[in-house]
């Protein structure tokens, strides 16, 4: 039997740095009571494993313009490529389609890379799908996913109320932070952040050089914004060595300040704690995403883009989302592939992704992660084949819950809309049913008028300059403003929307791109003239 030993008192233990050696110690000796068993309390690393990457593969279309599918019950006629009626009939559910058949069509184009939904692109969006490749089925069915959240935050009134788009699935929210928490995939990471803001920070991140700067008293948003891919778990092992040396530096002196002695002792402990949170939240994230893949069928040493893997990888964008993108974020630092695919470490939080892309408020990330859970668990729930769905049902029964109860409800909500609806130029002249109140009297007598070919200045639409005011029209998405000149000078009013640009800007919605109306642009103006 081994001695013990009593290591918080052993010579040269407090200048440990390790974060693994230390967790090593901190609790690994336990197992050392007889049993033979060693808990080392981190993830021990394996051999390097590999998300999926390169091209979707391309596969051969079916036959579908012989129209045979349509002698199915509900059959979808959308109006336009018959192929995507095609993958409905054939693909998705009676009562599924029966919801799509419920709506005006919403139109779909072939995406150039991917898919997405671009909620600015004609009068409830419109949908990018994928054809030819092996992901069609998923992509179509994931991305009308988010149109109908859009098209119902509409109808229901629920976009105006929390002014933004596809505000449907807000919903989900309460029941999916729950069951996150629950999972382990949510927690506290408040002293993270309270630490740095209150001792700023200042190291190198990588052997290459480059270092983590900003100074004490700034905002999680600043702190995000300085961040890029794989900092935040970069900074999260060097906050872990950090709170053990600002221990050490309050102890190590003549005579210490029991205040100050205390409060490092709390830091440390809470910091501990949530390094621990973190560690356990790449377990559990682990097991789940194999005991996911194994009900699919896949073998991650030999695995390609097929739609089981589209299927898993959807399901781990979930479990990401959970997480705020850190799941991604700790795999890019440390090469431990946790994920076979995600939206990447910035998509559900503030931090820089690629080409400096970010969210720029933490609420533009919480919209990431509601519209994704979203249209995961639609495209799931649209699928004759109910194996992925029966997956999600069983890791997250309370959400599922929800989702279907919210369904459910969208068979029932009034539609009262104008035509044409398949269109994919948006039509700025037709009025939106569903917001009667932007066409009320008290816009008739504005000096001003949005919208139209020409005017005296243009307004970026969409982009991540929208809400950019220039004198000369700079895309066709621009939106034209002319101004009645015995009321309002084009040149003074230059100024004044350069002056009011940032409030315009503020009103940008959309997921993959974002975008601003026209009534935006009067929104802004009438609350400047008002206040006046």
């Amino acid at each position: 039997m081994r001695k013990c030993i009593d290591l918080e008192n052993h010579p040269g233990f407090e200048q440990i740095q390790s974060p693994v050696l230390l967790q090593a110690i901190d609790r690994g000796l336990a197992g050392f009571s007889g049993t033979g068993v060693v808990d080392w309390g981190y993830i021990p690393p394996g051999p390097p494993t590999k998300p999926i990457r390169g091209k979707v593969p391309k596969q051969k279309l079916p036959d579908y313009k012989n129209g045979k599918h349509y002698n199915v019950v509900n059959p979808v006629r959308l109006g336009g490529d018959e192929y995507w009626d095609y993958i409905f009939n054939t693909h998705a559910t009676p009562e599924a389609r029966a919801l799509v058949n419920k709506y005006p069509p919403i139109p779909i184009v072939v995406a150039s890379a991917g898919g997405k939904f671009a909620s600015h692109e004609g009068i409830y969006g419109t949908v990018h799908a994928r054809k030819g490749t092996t992901h069609d089925i998923g992509t179509l069915f994931h991305e009308y996913g988010h149109a109908l959240d859009h098209m119902m935050g509409e109808l229901t009134g629920a976009n105006d109320t929390f002014q933004e788009r596809l505000a449907y699935s807000r919903g989900l929210v309460p029941d999916f932070m729950k069951e996150g928490e629950r999972m382990g995939l949510i927690f506290d990471d408040s002293v993270y952040w309270e630490y740095i803001k209150e001792n700023g920070l200042d190291f190198k991140l990588t052997t290459r050089g480059r270092r983590y700067h900003i100074a004490k008293g700034h905002t999680r948003q600043e702190m995000e914004a300085k961040m890029t891919r794989g900092d935040h778990w970069r900074i999260m092992e060097y906050l872990l060595k950090k709170v053990k040396t600002d221990l050490q530096n309050v102890q190590n002196v003549s005579k210490p300040d029991p205040v100050k002695v205390a409060k490092a002792e709390s830091m440390k402990k809470r910091m501990e704690k949530l390094y621990d949170q973190h560690i356990n939240r790449v377990k559990v994230a682990k097991k789940m995403l194999i005991d996911v893949e194994k009900a699919l069928g896949l073998d991650r040493d030999n695995i390609s883009w097929n739609l089981q893997a589209y299927q898993a990888g959807s399901i781990a964008d979930i479990i990401d989302a959970l997480s705020g993108g850190e799941l991604y974020d700790y795999q890019v630092a440390t090469r431990d592939m946790v994920l076979i695919s995600g939206h990447g470490s910035s998509y559900f939080a503030m931090r820089q992704g690629k080409r400096g892309i970010r969210n720029h408020r933490q609420e533009q990330a919480d919209l990431s992660k509601r519209v994704e859970i979203w249209a995961q668990f639609f495209q799931f729930n649209m699928m004759q084949d109910k194996t992925p769905y029966n997956i999600l049902k069983k890791l997250m029964p309370q959400t599922e819950k929800k989702f279907a109860s919210l369904l459910k409800a969208g068979y029932n909500i009034p539609v009262n809309t104008p035509e044409p609806f398949n269109q994919t130029i948006f039509n700025e002249e037709i009025p939106v049913a569903a917001e009667p109140e932007k066409f009320a009297n008290p816009r008739m007598d504005l000096p001003w008028k949005t919208g139209g070919k020409e005017g005296d200045l243009y307004i970026q639409r969409i982009g991540t300059n929208a809400g950019r005011v220039t004198k000369s029209r700079t895309s066709v998405n621009d939106i034209a403003i002319s101004f009645d000149k015995s009321k309002l000078l084009p040149d003074y009013a230059y100024y004044l929307l350069m002056h009011l640009q940032p409030k315009i800007q503020a009103k940008a919605r959309g997921t993959a791109q974002q975008g601003i109306r026209k009534s935006d642009i009067d929104d802004v103006l009438i609350e400047y003239f008002r206040n006046a």
